[in-house]
């Protein structure tokens, strides 16, 4: 079946539609290449949702390609992003990345929000882009989807446009931690005894119950990236 609302502007009431548009073609490009699918991370969008608000606001993405990705106030990064969204501690993050569309486009009005697949088709045309949307690594992601722009014009006819769309995808990836803890069945500690005063050599073990051997030591994963939805 194909995607549903990949040509739909981007407005506030249609970003749960965007979202599962955008989600779907990025899977389907997966696809083409036997790469499994993203699910969608309640969390990793937030810490998309913090890059797109906050290139709105600082309005620091340009036509040059600069580094889109560190901010140049706070300096956050997308990792201290995702690790600060609780997505999962640094130790266990094992692969994250970025990607992000400002709308660029030439047209002499520029009076449009751009769509997922023109964030798709722009992403797919970098390679570094069209590396981390098919990164097999990724297992999960985050996106976040504003009409807003994040880019300023000086008003010649020769300059870019402002954008109308604010596109970002967050990708991370965590292994759970298996961290050994007592079973509640496990047995006390054999005592051991002193025996001499029976005439006995040396000390012997005393087991107050009739088994012989405890359970042992049990793990249990105490964390899994949560609130994943998958499509």
């Amino acid at each position: 079946m194909p995607c549903a609302n990949t040509e739909k502007p981007a407005t506030q009431s249609m970003q749960p539609e965007l979202i599962d548009a955008l989600l779907c073609l990025v899977n389907e490009e997966r696809a083409k290449y036997r790469i499994p699918p993203l699910y969608l991370n309640e969390r990793l969008r937030n810490a998309a949702l913090e890059q797109a608000a906050q290139a709105a606001a600082l309005k620091w993405w340009s036509g040059d390609r600069q580094p889109w990705h560190i901010n140049p106030v706070t300096g956050s990064t997308p990792e201290s992003r995702i690790l600060a969204s609780g997505f999962a501690h640094r130790a266990v993050l094992s692969a994250h990345g970025e990607v992000c569309h400002a709308g660029v486009t030439k047209e002499s009005k520029g009076e449009f929000a751009l769509t997922p697949r023109h964030a798709l088709d722009n992403w797919l045309g970098f390679p570094e882009d069209r590396a981390t949307l098919l990164n097999p690594a990724f297992k999960s992601a985050g996106i976040a989807i504003l009409p807003e722009s994040a880019q300023w014009s000086s008003g010649k006819d020769t300059d870019f446009n402002p954008s109308h769309a604010i596109y970002v995808m967050t990708f991370g990836t965590a292994y759970p931690v298996i961290t050994p803890v007592r079973s509640p069945f496990e047995l006390p500690p054999i005592d051991v005894a002193d025996y001499s005063w029976l005439g006995l050599p040396g000390r012997g073990p005393v087991c107050p119950y009739p088994v012989a051997l405890p359970f042992g030591m049990v793990g249990i994963p105490v964390f899994q990236p949560s609130f994943e939805q998958p499509r």
